[in-house]
């Protein structure tokens, strides 16, 4: 509907603004206009991947803590190491003022701080913290 799309949009540009203030480097931020499609494409996939791993436990049992670790801070873990890379600054520069993909470093947390359960599963995240999105801040789109 209508409705849905301005909401959406609306959705779509805090998100924008969200990635706009991730500094990869000093003074060079991502440009959350040209990487909006992406970011909220990474926001919806993680929420779907934790959603299927909460199915998958209550199907199959939680194994509990493994390593100290319980299952969705292993997830949380797992989901932030899939965007480990390093490149020269030149690169990310370039990757920043061209790309429509965030930075590693974005794609790995950004989208686990809009997510209740991140906060969750690590509970001394408090306010203050360089990773602390205060709830109603944090952008849900699917």
């Amino acid at each position: 509907t209508d409705a849905d799309r301005t909401a959406f949009d609306a959705l779509n540009e805090k998100v924008a603004a969200e990635y706009d203030k991730v500094e990869v480097k000093p003074d060079l931020f991502v440009d959350g206009q040209l990487t909006v499609t992406e970011n909220v494409a990474d926001m919806g996939g993680m929420q779907v991947a934790f959603d299927a791993l909460q199915l998958a436990l209550g199907t199959s049992g939680d194994p509990g803590d493994i390593d100290g670790l319980t299952q969705a801070q292993r997830f949380f873990i797992a989901a932030a190491q899939v965007w480990r890379e390093k490149m020269r600054d030149e690169a990310l520069a370039s990757q920043v003022q061209s790309d429509s993909h965030s930075p590693g470093i974005a794609r790995a947390t950004v989208p686990a701080e809009n997510m209740d359960a991140f906060y969750a599963a690590f509970p001394d995240v408090q306010p203050g913290d360089p990773d602390y999105i205060a709830p109603e801040d944090r952008v849900v789109i699917w």
